[in-house]
């Protein structure tokens, strides 16, 4: 029987450093982690986040009381935290560990990444990289080549359509346009 492993991993606390989180990062890749859930340090009101945050004044006046503040947002301004770096970092840290590096792509249990990336394509069905390789994972199965070819037109319509797709899926080395050699 094989267990899947899923972890949360929370960025940005006050006293945080980029050697922290390089720590968090490859603790995800030693371990072989099947999926990785990243969200923000949010000072909630009643957590003892939020007392140390308005203690030290590491939150803004506009996030103070009830309701004011939710997870979808990095809002504390402590030293050595750019809000910008923790939510791009957020943000990447996703797609790295969980699409361009996916543990199951990794060792060859294509089946079990296929189904990760058509569970994310359930819930967001315009979300690039789970095209991407969920048209690698069915590739690696000889599996359906059609759906395969129709993955891989949205995949290179979004990125061609969209250019913070576009920027991300360079950045990460994916092909950006039918021209490009996929990988696969």
């Amino acid at each position: 029987m094989i267990f899947l492993f899923n972890l949360f991993f929370i960025f940005g606390f006050p006293g945080e450093t980029d050697e922290h989180r390089e720590e968090t990062r490859q603790f995800i890749y030693d371990v072989g982690i099947d999926w990785s859930f990243f969200n923000y340090a949010t000072p909630l009101r009643g957590s003892e986040l939020y007392k140390t945050c308005k203690e030290k004044g590491s939150i803004d006046e506009k996030y103070l009381g009830i309701g004011k503040v939710d997870m979808s947002e990095y809002v504390i301004r402590a030293p050595g935290l750019d809000p910008k770096h923790i939510s791009d970092y957020v943000y990447r840290m996703n797609l790295e560990t969980n699409f361009v590096n996916n543990y199951r792509m990794r060792v060859g249990d294509y089946a079990k990444a296929k189904k990760c990336f058509e569970e994310v394509l359930d819930r967001h069905p315009d979300h690039p990289f789970a095209l991407y390789y969920l048209s690698k994972a069915i590739d690696y199965l000889g599996e359906d080549a059609e759906l395969k070819i129709k993955l891989q037109e949205k995949y290179y319509r979004i990125v061609q359509e969209n250019e913070k797709w576009a920027l991300l899926a360079k950045s990460f080395n994916m092909p950006t346009n039918e021209f490009d050699v996929l990988e696969i």
